[in-house]
């Protein structure tokens, strides 16, 4: 929220690279002795980037995703939640993103396995030809993140009441010297203060921050404008409706605590989209 410079840890395969900065290191969620306590996930997101094809229509992609829910519930992979995000800007490698949400990496993998074993993208393709593209040639056009979501919002969301919410993607590299120690003491300190007052004098808020520890080689993978060669970690923010996130940002700016954030990470600006829920994730058996 608030132009965080903020994200998530990434895993590369470099040496001392920072993504390879334990993510625990970032998501500890208390200021006494047991910050330093690793943190659970509290789930893993995968987005697909999507191209509309030739035989594109709502209509028509509302049958193919009916179809594509049914074969994979037959086939046991049904503990996922479905989401689309709509970009709020132009870009020529996706129309929108498709985001799956897993409970665990290892809910997604075995998912996967079955997904393929059953030749349901083959379907689906022989079915619905020309209409939508999601996750590339190969699959090239995947990214998946585990995610860590310390902090419970003050109001849920409801879909009812807020059916497009907004959700923003920032792209983060440490500064020289800065270290995920230092981004926890801003968050668990200053940042984590200001969300109490705020919501004291401008009542219970649904804004709500999360990290996506890229589960990707982040130096490689294709990538659309306005995301940087490299970077460290990626911070979501979340409101369940814009005119709650001009409000928010609006306060923000005006504690002048984002310059100290800017000490510890260099961010992009954000990328927002329109969310629309599918289907909520359930647990797993």
């Amino acid at each position: 929220m608030f132009r965080l410079s903020i994200l998530v840890l990434t895993f590369t395969l470099f040496a001392c690279s920072p993504a390879e900065r334990p993510v625990e290191e970032l998501t500890a969620t208390s200021s006494g002795p047991e910050a330093d306590a690793p943190v659970e996930p509290s789930r893993y997101n995968e987005y697909l980037w999507c191209k509309e094809g030739e035989n594109f229509s709502e209509e028509s992609l509302a049958n193919l995703t009916q179809t594509w829910l049914g074969m994979s519930n037959e086939a046991g992979v049904e503990y996922f939640g479905v989401y689309s995000l709509s970009p709020r800007f132009t870009d020529p490698n996706f129309d929108r993103i498709l985001l799956l949400v897993w409970p665990d990496k290892e809910t997604r993998d075995k998912g996967w396995e079955t997904y393929s074993a059953e030749n349901i993208q083959a379907k689906l393709d022989e079915q619905y030809p020309g209409v939508e593209q999601c996750g590339g040639d190969n699959w090239a056009n995947v990214y998946g993140n585990t995610v860590y979501q310390p902090r419970v919002p003050s109001v849920t969301w409801d879909v009812e009441k807020s059916p497009t919410p907004l959700v923003g993607y920032r792209f983060c590299s440490y500064n020289a010297g800065k270290e995920p120690k230092d981004l926890r003491q801003l968050v668990r300190g200053k940042f984590d203060s200001w969300l109490v007052e705020y919501e004291e004098g401008s009542g219970p808020s649904s804004y709500n921050w999360g990290y996506l520890a890229p589960d990707f080689d982040v130096e490689t993978i294709e990538r659309n404008e306005g995301v940087p060669p490299t970077f460290d970690y990626v911070w979501m923010d979340f409101w369940a409706n814009p005119t709650e996130a001009e409000s928010g940002n609006a306060a923000w700016a005006e504690t002048g605590f984002q310059s100290e954030f800017d000490a510890v990470a260099t961010c992009t600006e954000p990328q927002s989209y329109d969310l629309v829920e599918t289907r909520r994730m359930r647990p797993s058996a």
